[in-house]
């Protein structure tokens, strides 16, 4: 069984709390009191062209698998399952890698007294900008028994009134030239959290972006995240 978790205006759930069952584990059935998942639908789009119907939607989830590696945190998936077409139905996911800003995959999962704002992908964005935007899932994990459940509360992120940043962010915004290529430099401070907004790329925009430290802070390193909508 799974729980419905929709954003206003959808006819189920608007919030709550849940304990999740690890759905890997071979011992435990299925049951109207064993939740294994919980489904947030985003939006059913129709293709007249083919005649098949895709339906997007998040899934969250606690399982055990890879040898343990997943029994510490939760995970959210972005699932389509498209009815039609010669097969009848297809289904394909991927997983939001949460915190995922190393190599390694065990910081792939929500993990236990943290939260997770699942952000509308660019993939989505394209299909339904209105949709993905409206259901914004924020994934609280309140407890977890290790290899057997997780409890976690589910809202929604209201995006008129989102809540204040966590950190100090300098920002920064660039025009590109609309006569060719143009560079700036930039000097940022290396202890400072950087939002630098490049606008009016185009549709066939290149952004190139090189990072120093200057001589006096050869010892400092900065990580960049690029986020192209």
């Amino acid at each position: 069984m799974w729980a419905h978790i929709c954003a206003e205006g959808q006819t189920c759930l608007n919030a709550g709390t849940f304990t999740l069952s690890a759905f890997d584990d071979k011992d435990v059935s299925p049951s109207s009191s064993k939740k294994m998942a919980i489904h947030v639908p985003i939006v059913p789009i129709e293709n007249r062209e083919y005649s098949y119907t895709t339906m997007y939607s998040y899934w969250l989830s606690y399982r055990t698998g890879n040898d343990g590696k997943a029994a510490k945190g939760v995970s959210v998936h972005f699932s389509w399952f498209k009815l039609g077409g010669d097969f009848g139905a297809t289904y394909n996911s991927h997983n939001y890698d949460a915190f995922g800003d190393t190599e390694t995959m065990s910081d792939s999962f929500v993990e236990e007294g943290t939260c997770y704002h699942v952000a509308p992908s660019g993939y989505m964005k394209d299909r339904n900008m209105l949709a993905v935007s409206a259901v914004q899932p924020i994934v609280c994990v309140n407890s977890i028994d290790v290899g057997t459940s997780a409890t976690v509360t589910v809202s929604f992120l209201d995006p008129e009134n989102a809540p204040a940043s966590q950190v100090n962010v300098q920002e920064t915004s660039l025009d590109c030239s609309t006569a060719g290529a143009s560079t700036s430099l930039l000097e940022l401070n290396a202890n400072d959290f950087n939002m630098i907004h490049v606008r009016n790329t185009g549709a066939d925009g290149v952004v190139f972006v090189e990072m120093c430290s200057d001589t006096a802070a050869s010892d400092l390193s900065s990580t960049a995240f690029l986020h192209d909508e």
